[in-house]
C-alpha cells in the first residue's frame, strides 16, 4: 500500500524554514511531519536529535545557511534546538498550548 502524499497549507511554510536552516531535500518530509505532531514530545525529541547532527555537520562544515549563521552568533546547542522547535510547530498549535485568556 503506497501513502498518498496531500501537502496542507502549512507545507510552503515548512519547506521555505526548510531550505533557511540547509535541510537536505530528503529530509523535509520529516520538518513537514514534525510540524504536524509538535508540541508533541516524541516529535520534539526526534526533531531535537536531527538539529543536533545538523548542527555537529555545520560545525564540521559551515554552509551559507540561517543554521550556520546561528552557530557563529556563539548561540548554544539548547538556544538552537528552541529556536528551530518553534519555527518547525504550526502557529495554530501554539494555542494547544497557551493557556486561555477568557
Amino acid at each position: 500500500m503506497t501513502a498518498t502524499f496531500v501537502p496542507d497549507q502549512d507545507y510552503p511554510r515548512v519547506i521555505d524554514m526548510c531550505t533557511a536552516l540547509g535541510v537536505p531535500d530528503d529530509d523535509r518530509g520529516m520538518f513537514w511531519r514534525w510540524a504536524d505532531e509538535l508540541p508533541g514530545d516524541r516529535a520534539v525529541d526526534e526533531l531535537n536529535s536531527y538539529i543536533d547532527v545538523l548542527i555537529a555537520q555545520r560545525c564540521r562544515r559551515p554552509a551559507d545557511d540561517e543554521l550556520s549563521r546561528l552557530i557563529a552568533l556563539g548561540l548554544t546547542d539548547d538556544e538552537i534546538r528552541r529556536r528551530v522547535v518553534l519555527l518547525v510547530t504550526k502557529p495554530e498549535s501554539f494555542s494547544r498550548c497557551r493557556p486561555s485568556r477568557a
